[in-house]
C-alpha cells in the first residue's frame, strides 16, 4: 500500500502553468527485511507547463530515497540518498474526437549510488467516453549497470520467499478511470 501525502501551489500566467509541491510517500509496514529500513521518502517538486509540454524536477528531501543507503545496498559506509533527483518531461497532444497522446521521458539519479539510477519512457493513447477515460500505454526503463534485471525489494512473502523481478522491462497496460 502507498499513501501519498502532498501540499502545493499551482498557478498560471497566459499559456504558462507552474507548480511547486512537497510530497511524502508512505508505505505502511513495508521495510527492507535485511536492515529494517522503511521505504518511505519525501520530495520537493517544481514544475512548469506550456502548450502541451511539461517539465517537472523532483529532489528527495528525506534522508533516503525509497530506502536506498549504504546498509540496504551494501555499498560504501554511512551514505544516504538525500538529494536524489527525477526529471520528468512530457508532451500531451490532443488528437481530436476525445483522443489524446502522451509522450514521457524521465531520468532518475540516485545520489551516491549512481548504478541505481535509470531512465524511463512511455507512450499512452487515451480516449474519453461517457465520463470515463480509457488509456492504452507502453512503458519501459533503462539502467546501464543492470542492477534492476534481477531486482528484489528484500521483503519476503507470507511463505518467507523473496521474489525477483525486472521493473524496467517493457510493459503494456490498460486502465479505465473516472473522476468525481
Amino acid at each position: 500500500m502507498e499513501w501519498d501525502l502532498y501540499a502545493g501551489y499551482a498557478g498560471s500566467h497566459d499559456a504558462l502553468d507552474y507548480r511547486a509541491a512537497l510530497y511524502h510517500y508512505r508505505y505502511p509496514g513495508a521495510r527492507i527485511s535485511a536492515t529494517g529500513t522503511p521505504y518511505d521518502y519525501g520530495e520537493a517538486i517544481l514544475g512548469a507547463g506550456w502548450h502541451g509540454w511539461s517539465l517537472d524536477y523532483s529532489v528527495t528531501w528525506t534522508r533516503d530515497y525509497f530506502g536506498f543507503n549504504s546498509r540496504t545496498l551494501g555499498i560504501g559506509e554511512r551514505m544516504h540518498s538525500r538529494g536524489s533527483t527525477y526529471l520528468d518531461l512530457k508532451r500531451r497532444i490532443d488528437l481530436g474526437h476525445r483522443y489524446g497522446l502522451t509522450l514521457h521521458y524521465g531520468w532518475q539519479r540516485v545520489n551516491h549510488f549512481r548504478d541505481y539510477g535509470w531512465r524511463d519512457a512511455s507512450v499512452a493513447l487515451a480516449r474519453g467516453f461517457g465520463g470515463f477515460d480509457a488509456t492504452l500505454a507502453y512503458a519501459r526503463g533503462w539502467n546501464g549497470a543492470g542492477v534492476y534485471r534481477a531486482y528484489s525489494t528484500g521483503v519476503a512473502d507470507s511463505n518467507g520467499r523473496l521474489h525477483v523481478s525486472n521493473p524496467i522491462a517493457g510493459t503494456w497496460y490498460f486502465t479505465v478511470g473516472r473522476s468525481f
